[in-house]
């Protein structure tokens, strides 16, 4: 009985140490909401919708000590082009700000999508990376 009451408590306390968020966010895409930047040849008839799922993990003290954001995007490009970045800035809306979590889209690791398509991208955010943590803390 004892050894039961033991593995209880050891997994209450391993439950309590940290407390899982969970947020969901989504945007409708538009011309008019990219900020700065190159919107490809087909920008006009550009839509799409971006849905940005956070999790979250707290410590015992309530802070944010690593996470992940599940990033869905699907569009409408009106042709088939390269992406070179996706990133969720820190910003309000109709601002650019600083990059909160980067995609790891780039320049060297574009990915070349149909017009119509869909991207989606798990991003881990690691206690070593004091930005995305912020990022988190913020969501």
């Amino acid at each position: 009985m004892s050894k039961l009451a033991m593995i209880f408590l050891t997994t209450v306390a391993l439950a309590t140490a940290q407390s899982p968020d969970f947020r969901v966010f989504r945007a409708v895409l538009t011309p008019a909401n990219q900020q700065g930047g190159d919107n490809g040849g087909g920008a006009s008839r550009s839509s799409g919708t971006a849905t940005l799922r956070v999790f979250a993990a707290r410590d015992t003290g309530g802070s944010v000590s690593a996470g992940t954001a599940d990033l869905t995007i699907d569009f409408n490009l009106g042709s088939g082009t390269t992406v070179r970045a996706i990133q969720i800035r820190n910003a309000a809306a109709g601002q650019t700000g600083p990059v909160g979590i980067n995609s790891n889209i780039t320049e060297q690791n574009a990915v070349t999508i149909a017009a119509q398509s869909s991207i989606s991208r798990q991003i881990p955010v690691l206690a070593g990376d004091p930005i995305g943590i912020g990022t988190l803390s913020r969501s």
